[in-house]
């Protein structure tokens, strides 16, 4: 009770709300005149909110992409003119990676938050990226519905974070009802804070049909579950690149040939990707 109070005193004092006051302003002009940042081959990024935003801040820092040593070790997964699904793209990073410097033939990213898909939309239209990169903003779940969104993750602020609401803004849709007109997919990338299995149990159809590889960002209980969905799909679990982000490829039956191999057993080989 003595340390709410005095929490509350200092919430109240007249330092404590002229700050808050500043910091309400400096926000305001950021958002006003964001920070236009190049890094790599070229690519344009806005941090309007590079002050308070993890992933902002860090591609600030760094003058880099956001993620950089994750991005490069995905490279051996994303083959020339790749195609890409990047569910939980927030303000672009690993879609503009893949756009400048992997030359991906198409993109299709997928941001549910109002906020982070106009500057998303921003980003994409600075790089010039229109014809590659394709915007959606809507929530990949399970089923059809709505949502809302909850407040961000200050530590690591990597996903916009949802909650089902039937009243809520967000539009939620499987991704196998979304019209993508796929000829081929080469990587799914999910970050989605809580949405993982919902996203990809949405896309079961799309992943049966194509075989992508598919990296996940799961936290704690999320990864078994992953692991659980994907192995039906005769998925297994490749490498750990970074924190909490797991690559998946599939295994998928070797063609059939006359002589059976010296041990009899049923050969597997690893999807192409």
């Amino acid at each position: 009770m003595f340390s709410n109070l005095i929490n509350a005193l200092i919430m109240n004092s007249d330092p404590f709300l002229e700050m808050r006051e500043e910091l309400s302003l400096i926000g305001q002009y950021f958002r006003e005149n964001p920070p236009e940042l190049v890094v790599g081959s070229g690519a344009m990024f806005y941090l309007p909110g590079f002050w308070r935003d993890p992933i902002q801040r860090e591609i600030f820092k760094s003058k880099n992409y956001f993620d950089f040593d994750e991005l490069r070790t995905l490279d051996r997964y994303v083959p020339d003119e790749a195609v890409i699904l990047d569910i939980g793209a927030n303000i672009g990073n690993h879609s503009l990676y893949w756009g400048v410097e992997r030359e991906a033939l198409r993109i299709h990213a997928f941001e549910p938050s109002e906020n982070r898909f106009r500057l998303l939309e921003k980003i994409v239209e600075a790089n010039q990226l229109q014809d590659c990169v394709k915007l959606h903003n809507l929530g990949v779940a399970g089923e059809p519905g709505r949502a809302s969104c909850l407040p961000a993750n200050r530590k690591t602020g990597t996903s916009t974070r949802l909650r089902k609401d039937e009243a809520g803004p967000i539009r939620l849709l499987p991704l196998d009802s979304v019209e993508l007109d796929l000829e081929s997919l080469d990587l799914i990338k999910v970050d989605a804070d809580g949405f993982e299995l919902e996203a990809l149990a949405g896309a079961r159809d799309t992943i049966e049909k194509f075989s992508p590889a598919i990296v996940v960002r799961a936290v704690g209980l999320a990864l078994p579950k992953v692991d659980h969905f994907l192995s039906e799909l005769n998925y297994r679990r490749e490498e750990n690149i970074g924190w909490s982000t797991y690559v998946y490829t599939r295994a998928v039956k070797a063609p059939e040939t006359d002589a059976p191999d010296e041990t009899g057993a049923t050969r597997l080989a690893v999807a192409s990707t």
